[in-house]
């Protein structure tokens, strides 16, 4: 109920595009307005300012990469990684709810983005001392675009040494849980109304940029929003840090980072269940990793769903199925530098059912076998739902000839998950999934 104000007001803003680019900057495009009488975008459907559609209405340098920007000057500039990440945006609730005619009962839109690639650390003399007092590194940028015709207002640009490259696409947390008087819910004061930027570290060390590396154990780091927004009105020193997360917790895998972050509410009763992500482990002709879930419950652990025994770094896709079940969707393979291109091994696409206890609850800790998932990769379906194998021969599962589609979906009730291998052949690349 307390959306409803702001989805009112802001239902027809200005849609916009926004981008990183190898120039150091974020840049903000004017998508228009849509009309749907027209069915087309235009530039100016009340009293807003008449954008070309297509223009560019703002760019942000961040702090950290100001330093970089010198490279781009010099005749001989090679190619140097900028803002290279891919952004999110999201509606939260994390804005004073009264007083703040931007922001209706404390709702606002956000951008997230990191910079992948770009900004790595340099130590900086601020002062003119000749002491270096000031360190920049690989960070993410958060800015409140809530209304596109106001300037962004820049929340907070955050980096620690931890974070490594931010290869990592994060997501956001969201805990949101009435206040409840009978048969009535408060949703102007909630009694749980928790935001949270959740991402992993990227690759760190000597080698990071170089080759994709890591020499340290992969991160999970989950960053208070609401602290973040305190922190940016108040000027104060405040740890961003969601309790329970440090940066200091790692993952019992060696030499490796996190891929891109998914978070779902499995239930959804507005709290999130749990993360899913992957990670990349080991050097670039064997890299390894795994498809992992941290369920959001104190004392935030993370444990392996499959091991896939290669990296995994798209961010897994999260569904249920007729029949209730949790599925767990991902792709492996990497591409981070020249050496990930000769990488022959062959990759995968898989789908994976979370394991049901016998009393059908969930306790995310129970791994499945990489070996169990069904290889579905030369199973062809035609349009009148009959099966076969690409040779024309019958598929087979559990002992049964399956003829049909229909088929398919009875004896998999029964099955872990499944598998499909991306085309390969034994002396060439093997395609790979990186977004």
């Amino acid at each position: 109920t307390s959306y409803t104000d702001f989805v009112t007001k802001y239902r027809d803003r200005r849609q916009m595009v926004y981008v990183g680019a190898n120039d150091g900057m974020i840049h903000a495009f004017n998508a228009g307005f849509w009309d749907p009488t027209s069915k087309a975008f235009v530039t100016s459907p009340n009293s807003e300012v008449a954008h070309p559609l297509g223009s560019e209405l703002w760019s942000y340098v961040p702090m950290n990469l100001l330093p970089h920007l010198q490279w781009l000057k010099q005749a001989d500039y090679p190619h140097v990684y900028y803002m290279d990440g891919v952004g999110i945006t999201q509606d939260v609730n994390i804005f004073p709810t009264t007083g703040d005619p931007t922001h209706p009962n404390g709702w606002g839109t956000i951008l997230v983005m990191g910079m992948r690639f770009g900004g790595g650390a340099m130590s900086l003399d601020t002062d003119g001392d000749s002491v270096d007092d000031q360190t920049t590194g690989s960070g993410y940028v958060i800015m409140d675009f809530t209304d596109p015709e106001q300037p962004p207002v820049l929340l907070a640009e955050i980096t620690a040494p931890e974070f490594g490259y931010t290869t990592s696409v994060p997501t956001i947390v969201k805990s949101r849980v009435p206040n409840v008087s009978g048969l009535d819910e408060d949703w102007d004061s909630p009694v749980t109304n928790e935001w949270t930027l959740v991402f992993g570290s990227g690759p760190h060390g000597a080698s990071a940029l170089s080759s994709g590396l890591s020499d340290q154990n992969a991160r999970i780091i989950a960053v208070d929003l609401v602290e973040v927004y305190k922190n940016h009105t108040t000027g104060a020193a405040v740890d961003i840090y969601r309790a329970g997360f440090t940066p200091t917790d790692s993952l019992s895998e060696t030499n490796s980072f996190v891929g891109d972050i998914t978070a779902t509410d499995w239930n959804r009763d507005l709290v999130d269940d749990a993360i899913y992500f992957g990670t990349a482990s080991g050097n670039n002709t064997t890299a390894t990793g795994k498809l992992m879930r941290l369920p959001l419950t104190s004392p935030f652990t993370a444990a392996t769903l499959v091991d896939t025994g290669k990296p995994v770094i798209s961010a897994p896709l999260t569904s249920t199925d007729s029949y209730n079940n949790r599925w767990v969707m991902a792709g492996t393979g990497r591409l981070f530098s020249r050496a990930d291109n000769e990488n022959i091994e062959q990759q995968y696409s898989i789908g994976v059912k979370e394991p049901k206890e016998s009393d059908n609850t969930y306790d995310y800790d129970d791994a499945v076998s990489f070996s169990d998932l069904i290889d579905t990769t030369d199973v062809r379906v035609f349009a009148d739902s009959s099966l076969e194998l690409t040779d024309g021969s019958a598929f087979i599962l559990s002992g049964n000839t399956i003829a049909t589609f229909e088929d398919m979906q009875i004896g998999m009730k029964s099955e872990k998950g499944w598998k499909v291998k991306f085309e390969h052949d034994s002396s060439s690349p093997s395609g790979r999934s990186t977004s």
